[in-house]
């Protein structure tokens, strides 16, 4: 999965994809191809949801009392 959450990047995937699936597969057999195409597709869509996603509000949680030894 990808660390940042660069918009750019899902555009980036879609053009690679498009530049495969438009140029006969680069030359891929169809085995090959088909596999390059599922990396691609699941790549753009976890780009997709890691730009979509907004960060939790923070929650407080009660501390219990704990002892503490010197």
């Amino acid at each position: 999965m990808y660390a940042t959450t660069n918009p750019d990047l899902v555009n980036e995937l879609r053009y690679a994809l498009d530049v495969m699936e438009e140029n006969s597969h680069l030359g891929l057999d169809n085995e090959a191809a088909g596999r390059l195409r599922g990396i691609l597709v699941r790549r753009i869509i976890e780009a997709e949801a890691a730009v979509s996603c907004h960060p939790a509000a923070p929650v407080r949680f009660p501390m219990e009392n704990a002892k503490v030894s010197a």
